[in-house]
């Protein structure tokens, strides 16, 4: 697993500093934004970490301090309905107006979804989603030195769900037989989003500018990203960023308060050993 977010956390790097190196962003300034853009926005402050295993390992620190003191949260399957119809009309700029003290209803939590959603990764292949967490940080960017209320959003995808090719079943397997066993919720990838309801005053012109401005972003990285290379750890390439007018959305939503607290399993499925529809303190 340590393998896996090493690999995410190279990929994203590259494929900034190769969008940044054909940017109007000065020179000396691209690294410090490289790193801004990623671990800044996810909660770390600088000076950033020396390589990518210091960094691996900040991120599983944040990742275990979630799973310790999350309020544990399931979406019933009528929700999660409701959940994916929203997200499909939403645009990247609604994500900018979330005020994370009032559209989140804890300060830490765990959202887990009543089966795996399949998302198109940056690179082409697919991979699913089943369960997401969070904490309130505080952003670090630069150019110019700044900090924002932030929300870190970890996703996590099934070990068993509906991706599974062979390379994969391989990576499962040899964990497994090495005595130690991938967990059922499997991190994927980490995330910062801005909480402080920045865009909240804008104008309609405002908001179809950055919209636009998030498209040519988002079809740059896809130039970057390489398609046709397998991952290193199996060909689910998890690490592969996510397209985030995909994921961003429906996080967001996700994320809200008011969740269902009624039960459902699935047909022709065996019951997931999860906890019951609703929310549930853990640990603070």
């Amino acid at each position: 697993m340590r393998a896996m977010l090493m690999q995410n956390i190279n990929n994203r790097m590259t494929e900034l500093r190769t969008v940044l190196h054909r940017s109007n962003v000065p020179e000396r300034g691209r690294e410090d934004v490289s790193f801004a853009m990623t671990l800044g926005k996810q909660g770390l402050a600088p000076p950033w970490p020396a390589g990518p295993q210091q960094a691996t390992d900040w991120q599983i620190g944040q990742i275990l301090q979630t799973l310790r003191e999350a309020d544990v949260c399931v979406l019933s399957p009528g929700a999660h309905a409701a959940v994916m119809a929203a997200a499909s009309t939403l645009e990247p700029a609604d994500v900018v107006t979330l005020d994370r003290d009032n559209d989140i209803h804890a300060p830490i939590g765990f959202v887990v979804l009543p089966e795996p959603v399949v998302l198109v990764n940056r690179g082409g292949g697919i991979s699913d989603t089943v369960a997401f967490g969070w904490q309130f940080i505080t952003q670090h960017q630069v150019l110019p030195t700044s900090t924002y209320p932030g929300v870190q959003l970890t996703t996590f995808m099934d070990r068993d769900g509906p991706v599974q090719p062979a390379e994969w079943r391989m990576v499962v397997a040899q964990a497994r037989a090495n005595d130690f066993p991938l967990p059922p919720f499997v991190p994927d990838g980490m995330y910062g989003l801005r909480g402080d309801r920045a865009a909240a005053e804008k104008t309609d012109a405002d908001l179809a500018a950055l919209n636009a401005e998030h498209r040519r972003l988002n079809q740059a990285l896809n130039q970057v990203a390489r398609p046709n290379t397998p991952s290193d750890v199996g060909g689910r390439r998890p690490h592969r960023g996510r397209q985030r007018r995909l994921r961003r959305p429906l996080h967001v939503r996700l994320l809200a308060p008011g969740l269902p607290r009624h039960h459902h399993h699935r047909t022709g499925r065996t019951p997931p050993k999860f906890p019951q529809p609703g929310c549930h303190h853990t640990g603070r």
